[in-house]
């Protein structure tokens, strides 16, 4: 099903109301690899999962089925190469039982590891009674609940539908993913994975040009404008790989504009990309998320910039 993993793995800030917390100090030996267990995780659950070794390693997430493939599992729910350290969040698209494996099988030493994991139903500023889960069928309300929770703005709808084009579509604070849109990508595209990550860039290419009319932002109808903000906030939420996917295909998306992959692949390699934009973002950001941002310290974030902000609002 398009859009299954739209926003699965997420840089976001804690939600409120944790339910389940584990802490694991442990070691896996030289060329082999070691799974912890995290079970019977609900539906719509956030996986905070923070991790600390001495030296490098690989950290894969897989559901249970997953694991009896190991290492043979061509589309893990997360996988990222990490030397010392490693942060992320995972919204469960499912019930089910999840794996956290530390990969050690190319060090040629053994590699001690604490894990600490907390798992949260509760959205933030929704009263547990309220509760809404995030479902694997719910993937555009989650959109609009990351940018919700990352900066202090109105709702932005997102909603599915039939369309007299292959677009997507914004009236207001609404934005129309059509259904012909979706179908031409996968007319394009035998792998979901990358209609999906294809889609999320659209969206928030959306998203992004709501938010910066009512930020009253200048050039806000320059389409590398919108291009470069919505760049912006996928890598800030961890999601570098829906611009990569983007860049890649860009020819085949836009053949019109020529230059458009060159100028995302550029930004890409750029380190200074994302900071560029925190002077605009942070006094628009959630206090919440800007502690988050203090305390994890992204290579993107000017923690001068969060601390003034931080004092500004005591």
């Amino acid at each position: 099903m398009v859009l299954t993993w739209v926003f699965c793995l997420i840089y976001m800030p804690s939600a409120w109301g944790a339910e389940k917390y584990a802490e694991v100090n442990s070691e896996v030996k030289p060329h082999r690899w070691s799974a912890i267990r995290l079970s019977n995780v609900n539906r719509g659950a956030t996986l905070e999962v923070k991790l600390t070794l001495d030296g490098q390693a690989t950290v894969v997430l897989v559901s249970e089925s997953q694991l009896k493939n190991y290492p043979r599992v061509a589309r893990p729910l997360f996988r990222t190469e990490t030397r010392n350290r490693a942060v992320f969040s995972f919204v469960a698209p499912r019930d089910d039982n999840y794996y956290l494996i530390v990969d050690n099988r190319k060090g040629a030493a053994k590699r001690k590891y604490s894990l600490t994991i907390k798992a949260r139903l509760d959205l933030p500023g929704e009263p547990s009674q309220d509760r809404q889960r995030l479902t694997s069928k719910d993937p555009l309300e989650l959109l609009n609940r990351v940018i919700q929770t990352a900066f202090v703005v109105d709702p932005i709808k997102f909603k599915m539908t039939t369309c007299d084009s292959a677009d997507t579509i914004t009236r207001g604070a609404t934005i129309y993913l059509c259904q012909e849109y979706l179908k031409r990508l996968k007319g394009q595209f035998s792998d979901n994975r990358k209609v999906n990550e294809i889609v999320l860039f659209a969206l928030m290419r959306e998203a992004g040009h709501v938010l910066l009319i009512r930020w009253q932002y200048p050039l806000i109808n320059n389409r590398y404008v919108k291009d470069e903000f919505a760049a912006t906030l996928l890598l800030m939420f961890g999601r570098r790989e829906a611009v990569e996917v983007q860049a890649k295909y860009s020819a085949l998306l836009e053949p019109e504009r020529k230059q458009r992959s060159d100028t995302l692949r550029q930004w890409l390699d750029d380190p200074f990309f994302v900071k560029k934009w925190q002077p605009l973002l942070v006094p628009k950001m959630q206090t919440s998320y800007l502690q988050l941002l203090k305390e994890e310290g992204p290579t993107w974030a000017s923690r001068k910039l969060i601390d003034r902000e931080l004092t500004r609002r005591e």
